[in-house]
């Protein structure tokens, strides 16, 4: 993938992860709906209910901004930098706001002040988000450091992570200190004036320019979830807005609704980050596998040959030596003469056999024929593959036959030329980009006691007039091939005595055609 799609925040979303957001967006939504009638019911008071809620926001936005404090230094990004400091004043003043909510831990509160001091701390945690949301969204259009460059934004990361602290406890300050300097929000302990209801407009307000804000670019996967969190922030001022009772079913579903939004962004950022994970350490598996592989390929084909060419040439010297020795007779013998120039030509055409031919790589491997079962052969090779075909999606049916005879094979090698044809099917599924990803392996018994193997897929498929020059030596599709794998795989199979060919509509898949003969044939 390009390196700009490994930043998450420039990722654009896909359809589904924009519909799973609209999904989740929806379903809020319809609990406030369902909500509205019922606002003002009251219900038992449950001291624990706040410790609990606060317990799982502080801990999931400071996570969220851990995570997004660490993306910025290594990406060197002010704009995921100001998103941190807003989750992590967030995680802090809810902190605050649960130490001094009445009854959760005191009767008055853990942390001083008055009546007025935990709706407070409410508003200034609830402001906090979206200012830093609002601050991202801007600097997100503005030129970034080059991801992985030496670490600049370092130090202002530091001073970002000292900033929110700062802040967290100038505003514990100001809400508990200066208590009496603050209008007042609460009636009394538990009832909210109209006070309450403007601040929780004003924090709408901000809920509301934090989307638009959002909505303004391209909107990356960040971006998405961003925008449901602050949807389920407004929903919850709103609900809170309209109660009358702190301890009212209102009150309660606004908490929830505001508790669950402080997960969606940690969810998305560790479900990507897991993602990213998994897709790099198996492109740099694969990498890793393909390097060896060419590596292999060429040192075994040189290897392969010096050694077979040595002969022929060998002998190209030694008959070009006697057929100079002959013709500088004083009666040269003709008829020898010709003989060895005969003999050149020979080795000449030998030695070009040699040099087109690359099933002498596998000269080190096993070289001794024994009875296989194919299909156990077929299993062994899938087994083999199988994590790249579950990370990719891939959907494996395999039709086959019982009862295939055993033949007499080089198992290494026909294992090896199983495992290519199935490497090819799968990154011929990596690049379809839409529709089923399937790869069909059959076995089924072949005339003469032989058997037939074919192995397809429902990738994009080869072009018309590319079929049979797969097989040429060191011809390739692939960006990155050598193409020495299906040459070598048709060597091996003719070697056996059997054929290796291709069936292939452009746009409907490929499939590739074993046919091994029997012990009599």
């Amino acid at each position: 993938m390009p390196d700009e799609e490994l930043l998450l925040y420039v990722r654009r979303a896909s359809r589904a992860q924009v519909a799973t957001s609209l999904a989740v967006a929806g379903l809020l939504f319809a609990v406030f709906v369902a909500t509205l009638p019922f606002t003002e019911t009251p219900l038992p008071r449950y001291n624990a209910f706040i410790p609990a809620t606060a317990a799982v926001l502080a801990l999931g936005d400071g996570v969220t901004a851990a995570l997004l404090f660490a993306q910025a230094s290594v990406l060197r990004s002010r704009a995921l930098a100001a998103l941190a400091v807003g989750y992590l004043f967030s995680s802090l003043l809810v902190v605050q706001h649960a130490l001094s909510f009445p009854g959760a831990f005191t009767p008055d509160g853990l942390v001083g002040g008055g009546t007025n001091t935990t709706s407070w701390l409410s508003v200034f945690w609830h402001c906090g988000l979206p200012c830093s949301v609002i601050a991202y969204a801007f600097l997100q259009r503005r030129p970034e450091g080059d991801p992985g460059s030496s670490g600049a934004l370092r130090p202002a990361v530091l001073k970002s992570v000292a900033a929110a602290g700062v802040a967290a406890l100038g505003f514990t300050l100001l809400a508990t200190v200066g208590h009496d300097l603050l209008p007042r929000l609460m009636t009394d302990a538990k009832v909210p004036n109209i006070n309450n209801s403007i601040a929780a407009v004003f924090a709408s307000v901000l809920f509301a320019a934090a989307i638009a804000a959002l909505l303004r670019g391209p909107r990356s996967l960040l971006d998405i979830w961003l925008m449901v969190t602050m949807w389920a922030w407004l929903l919850e001022a709103a609900l809170l807005a309209m109660i009358s009772d702190r301890y009212q079913l209102g009150w309660y579903s606004g908490r929830l609704t505001g508790m669950l939004s402080g997960v969606f962004v940690l969810i998305a950022l560790m479900v990507e980050i897991s993602r990213l994970y998994m897709q790099l350490a198996l492109s740099a598996a694969s990498e890793q596998q393909q390097r060896e592989g060419r590596l292999m390929s060429l040192d075994a084909a040189a290897s392969a040959i010096a050694h077979e060419v040595k002969q022929p040439i060998t002998a190209m010297v030694t008959n070009a030596s006697a057929a100079l020795i002959r013709a500088r007779q004083d009666k040269p013998d003709l008829a020898k003469v010709t003989h060895s120039l005969e003999q050149i030509v020979e080795d000449g055409h030998r030695a070009a056999d040699v040099i087109g031919s690359i099933r002498a790589m596998f000269g080190q491997r096993e070289d001794t024929e024994i009875p296989v079962d194919l299909n156990e052969l077929i299993r062994e090779s899938l087994d083999l593959r199988s994590i790249e075909i579950a990370s990719r999606a891939i959907v494996v049916t395999h039709d086959l036959a019982p009862d295939l005879p055993k033949l007499a094979v080089q198992r290494l090698q026909m294992r090896q030329v199983l495992v290519n044809l199935l490497n090819n099917a799968i990154e011929a599924l990596g690049e379809r980009p839409a529709g089923p990803r399937r790869i069909a392996v059959r076995s089924a018994a072949a005339d003469a006691g032989g058997v037939a193997i074919d192995i397809g897929d429902t990738g994009r498929g080869i072009a018309a007039g590319r079929t049979e020059r797969i097989f040429d030596a060191f011809y390739t599709t692939k960006t990155y091939g050598t193409g020495i794998g299906l040459p070598l795989c048709r060597s091996i199979v003719e070697g056996h005595g059997g054929k290796l060919w291709v069936s292939s509509l452009e746009g409907q898949g490929t499939t590739f055609h074993i046919v091994l003969p029997g012990p009599q044939a």
